[in-house]
Parts: structure tokens; sequence; C-alpha cells
């Protein structure tokens, strides 16, 4: 199964929860993957306008804290 460009993190909020900009909106509960295809965690939200959608990404907890700001994520 290949994986899919999803779109950049952006920042990291105080909650733990990751922001990005995406191309396409995902369903919410995808699983969202780094660029070694490595779970990052979940889509928890979609918001922002329809041409130019972001997401709120919960993490996975043994991915918290670990410089996930401004890479790739892909889904499947």
């Amino acid at each position: 199964m290949s994986a899919k460009f999803l779109g950049k993190t952006l920042h990291l909020l105080p909650s733990g929860r990751l922001i990005a900009k995406v191309e396409k909106a995902p369903a919410v509960g995808s699983t969202v993957y780094d660029r070694m295809l490595k779970p990052v965690g979940r889509v928890e939200d979609v918001f922002g306008p329809v041409d130019a959608p972001f997401v709120q990404i919960r993490m996975d907890k043994a991915k918290k804290g670990m410089g996930l700001e401004q890479i790739d994520i892909f889904t499947r």
C-alpha cells in the first residue's frame, strides 16, 4: 500500500496536539504517518476553508515532544 502526501505540520499546541496544513481534508480518525511511514497520530478535527483545510492531530503517546513541527505527513 502506498502513502499519499497529506501536508505539512505547522506547530504544536500546548495541549499536545499538532496543527497541520493539508492539501485535501482527510477523514476524521485517519492515521497520519511521517516520511518513514511511522504513525504520528490520528486526525481529530478538520477546520478552515474547504480549499485550504487544516487538521488537528492527536499524537501517539510515544511521539509527543519528538520534533514533529515542520515535517511532511502522509496517509495511506
